[in-house]
């Protein structure tokens, strides 16, 4: 397509007298610069409007051979606008697209990570009684009865069994909730506390707690608000060790795939004891205990990064590339191949988990450090 023909199409597409195919070119004409734009965005995932129209009109100017202007102009950029303004800008800028003989057959290209969307509210409520729920698709309401226990969906995110009342004896039967990967779910218990499960994760609890002890269990990830009963502790095991408090507050990352369980704590006090109950550590707020292998130790934590996940939001400090896109994989429920030497290769800041894959991997990209490349559901990272 000449420059020319592609101002005719702008004029049409600004008159509102482009057709369908028409309004299809510019849009991808779009995309193609949406990559460009994108890779300006600041650390902390925000663009202005000042901004986005000052680097326009650089790039206007600068095909021109003009100056470029410091006079500051403030434009209410609504969609429509922002997008007219961008395909002007590959206009004044991306003059070689207009040569390349190819470019149809790569527009037509599939742009997989834009399509690959962001997790949700979904959950599998597997009850003692044997009776199987799909929390997702489950309206608000009474789910179900069972003893003296009822488990009833609050909102769109959270199912409770706060409503029971504790038989004085019996064992009770015992119930799952599975998040699977690309979910979040919360579940309030009978006693009050309430757990958020992050990603690939389950939680396993009783109906009702009767005995001397509040016991559950867990796999993943999950961010506990334990409700106070001073003579019944409130204990978490995982697979390699167990998490014993009264009322407090604080998460539980133990994954599989993990080389650590980290425990952070935000509020009291709890005890971290391994599986073999050789090695303990009792923590403080703001601390975090990291059993790695067969040690366990106790570090200072960056509490805000270690329960962002419950507030939609990445948190990486210092992050080593694999352990972001094991996080990432989690939520987009992606597979991820590594090509070449990735050691060293670290990443910062907050990302907001609403976005899609290719908006992601465009922050990532930003960095420099490395390359993407998407088909179907799988991801290959490269330097």
């Amino acid at each position: 397509m000449e420059k020319d023909q592609f101002k005719i199409l702008i004029d049409k597409y600004l008159q509102n007298l482009a057709g369908e195919d028409e309004v299809s070119l510019v849009d991808k004409y779009y995309d193609k610069l949406s990559g460009d734009i994108t890779n300006e965005v600041s650390a902390n995932d925000t663009v202005t409007e000042q901004a986005l129209l000052s680097k326009i009109n650089q790039k206007i100017d600068a095909i021109e051979g003009r100056g470029v202007t410091t006079q500051k102009r403030t434009i209410k950029l609504f969609p429509n606008w922002l997008k007219i303004a961008s395909v002007l800008a590959v206009i004044a800028s991306a003059y070689y697209f207009f040569q390349q003989k190819n470019l149809p057959g790569k527009q037509d290209s599939i742009d997989y990570a834009s399509k690959i969307l962001p997790g949700g509210n979904k959950a599998i409520l597997r009850l003692g009684n044997g009776k199987y729920i799909d929390l997702a698709a489950a309206k608000t309401g009474k789910l179900t009865a069972f003893g003296s226990s009822s488990a009833n969906k609050i909102q769109v995110d959270e199912v409770s069994f706060a409503d029971g009342i504790a038989e004085a004896s019996g064992n009770q039967p015992l119930n799952v909730i599975e998040v699977p990967v690309g979910g979040f779910f919360k579940v309030v218990l009978s006693d009050g506390t309430r757990v958020w499960l992050n990603s690939s994760s389950s939680l396993t609890f009783p109906s009702d707690f009767t005995g001397a002890q509040r016991n559950v269990k867990l796999t993943g990830e999950g961010y506990f608000e334990v409700a106070h009963q001073a003579q019944k502790p409130f204990i978490v095991e995982t697979n390699k060790q167990s998490v014993e408090v009264l009322g407090t507050h604080f998460n539980i990352n133990a994954y599989s795939d993990e080389n650590q369980i980290k425990t952070t704590l935000l509020e009291g006090s709890v005890k971290v004891l391994t599986a073999d109950q050789k090695r303990s550590a009792t923590l403080k707020p703001g601390e975090a205990a990291v059993l790695s292998d067969k040690n366990l130790s106790v570090q200072l934590a960056d509490v805000s990064q270690s329960i962002d996940w419950i507030n939609g939001r990445f948190n990486f400090s210092h992050t080593d590339v694999k352990l972001v896109l094991r996080k990432i994989a989690r939520w987009y429920d992606i597979e991820v191949a590594y090509e070449g030497d990735l050691s060293g290769v670290e990443f910062g800041g907050k990302i907001s988990k609403k976005k899609n894959l290719k908006e992601i991997l465009n922050m990532l990209n930003r960095t420099g450090d490395v390359k993407f490349k998407v088909t179907g559901r799988r991801v290959v990272v490269m330097p």
